[in-house]
């Protein structure tokens, strides 16, 4: 199972303001999840028995089978989880725990097919649809996520489909922007967008940050925003929307359109760098200076955050020179 470090911020942990916490978890991963269950099922653990060696021996009752031919009534074995106090172990079952269970068979039995995703909690009244297991898990996903006035629910679904790849998730995402009235919540799907490297997000991020009406935004959510367009966005088609929006009042935007300039490795972002030499943010001057020199191949004028901070006018005044004399 791959391991990456993940900032809980306060977009995830319920819209809390909390300080930033790195840990190392593994990223919920719902398409090899799909891939390597042998059973996937929508239902309810109607009984649940612990034995002395510390299992629980869950049977199900099923509603919908997402994936696979179980056997009814479904019974698997989840071992109980010593606590972390992080909230990433694998849950405890209790009776009328509802939701998608992913199975699989092995020697001893079976069991959840991923120690910390295995089981995702569904509210009742959700069904399932489309023509892939895959598909109907993404359409559970995408009805929670828009699901009103339940955001633990609307955060789980988030987690799941801004780590998919599908098309399908993608669409929801997508769904999810145009159709919540939750400002908060929009900018965490905004986000999960961006994280999949969607330039189309770009739209709305102008709309939030330099075209539409002017509201209140967390600086949290700012930070978010522009840390995921920095690290995940390298289309150069969103060259045009990333030099609009370093005339973002927001620092934390301005820096992640320079530093997703410089991931564009296009020559057509050369115009939108040497316009971020001159920003009033040494950061945003920082990363143009790097996108530069990475586009151009210049690697020796690619500076270290301290090399940038002792001699600054000499970065700058070589881009300047090269741009004046190009």
């Amino acid at each position: 199972m791959s391991l990456k470090r993940i900032w809980i911020m306060p977009l995830v942990v319920g819209f809390l303001l909390l300080p930033a916490l790195a840990i190392t978890v593994p990223a919920p991963d719902i398409d090899g999840l799909t891939e390597k269950s042998d059973f996937i099922v929508l239902g309810e653990a109607i009984l649940v028995e612990r034995d002395q060696a510390a299992v629980d021996h869950v049977t199900l009752r099923i509603d919908e089978v997402v994936r696979g031919v179980p056997l009814t009534p479904l019974k698997f074995d989840a071992f109980v989880p010593s606590q972390d106090g992080l909230g990433f172990e694998q849950a405890s079952f209790k009776t009328e725990s509802y939701g998608l269970f992913f199975l699989r068979n092995g020697t001893n039995g079976t069991t959840l097919a991923d120690r910390y995703y295995g089981y995702i909690p569904v509210p009742h009244g959700l069904h399932s649809h489309g023509d892939t297991p895959l598909d109907r898990i993404v359409s559970l996903l995408a009805d929670m996520l828009i699901l009103p006035n339940n955001r633990r629910v609307n955060l789980d679904a988030l987690m799941y489909l801004r780590e998919s790849k599908s098309r399908a998730a993608n669409a929801a995402l997508h769904v999810g922007l145009n159709t919540t009235a939750d400002s908060d919540l929009q900018m965490g799907i905004a986000s999960g967008l961006l994280l999949q490297g969607d330039a189309s997000t770009l739209t709305f991020i102008k709309q939030q940050f330099l075209t539409g009406p002017k509201r209140q935004i967390d600086p949290a959510y700012e930070v978010i925003i522009g840390n995921v367009m920095a690290s995940n966005l390298n289309d150069a088609r969103a060259i045009p929307d990333l030099q609009e929006l370093l005339s973002a009042p927001s620092v934390s935007i301005r820096r992640g359109a320079a530093g997703a300039l410089r991931r564009s490795d296009s020559a057509s972002a050369i115009a939108g760098l040497l316009k971020a030499l001159d920003d009033s943010d040494s950061i945003v001057r920082l990363f143009a200076a790097r996108g530069l020199a990475h586009i151009t191949k210049q690697t020796n004028w690619s500076p270290s955050e301290t090399d940038f901070k002792n001699e600054e006018s000499k970065y700058l005044g070589h881009w300047r020179e090269w741009a004046h004399n190009r």
